[in-house]
């Protein structure tokens, strides 16, 4: 469904950008709050100066980013608040706040995603749910991968951390997999 036929008009969007290890993340804010977070490739020295909304996005993102922690339950509640997560479907905020609650360093299955859901059968809907993540770490789609790959990863090969796509791209596979091995290293 369209952005049109959802909320009629498109309104204005404005973008900001924050440093981060590949380049930068651009976060867009629509109707007042925060709308998506995008990784980047164009390097970032320092944060744009942003209306609080995206300030305070700045600096939970700049927290995981220097030592990810789990999400405190508080903040997973105000993420779920946003109006472009309202909008969508039950099993979808199911997907995301489970891994929302998955603990950094841990990664999940599709197919154990789907159970914890109550839908074991849904692994296809969760691949696509997560392809189309609209705040990538807040909510940490990266935390999520084919039970194959996961039996592959081996900390001495960074290369297996790497998944075919993220977010849907094949160009930042190499993001989840920094990510991944980010988390382990403060997991140990």
């Amino acid at each position: 469904m369209s952005f049109t036929a959802l909320y009629g008009e498109a309104p204005e969007r404005s973008l900001w950008r924050m440093p981060a290890p590949w380049g930068s993340l651009i976060l867009t804010e629509c109707f007042g709050t925060l709308w998506q977070i995008e990784p980047d490739f164009t390097p970032c020295e320092t944060p744009d100066a942003a209306p609080e909304v995206i300030a305070r996005a700045f600096a939970v993102l700049e927290g995981y980013l220097t030592a990810p922690a789990p999400a405190a339950a508080h903040d997973v509640a105000r993420l779920f608040e946003l109006p472009r997560l309202t909008n969508l479907p039950e099993f979808s905020r199911s997907v995301l706040r489970t891994l929302c609650e998955t603990a950094p360093g841990t990664v999940l299955s599709y197919a154990e995603i789907a159970a914890k859901c109550g839908r074991p059968g849904a692994v296809a809907a969760v691949s696509r749910i997560l392809a189309s993540n609209p705040f990538p770490l807040l909510i940490p789609c990266h935390r999520a991968a084919a039970a194959g790959d996961i039996k592959r990863f081996d900390v001495t090969d960074p290369a297996t951390f790497a998944p075919k796509t993220w977010l849907g791209q094949q160009e930042f596979s190499q993001i989840a997999a920094w990510l991944r091995l980010h988390e382990l290293a403060f997991a140990a």
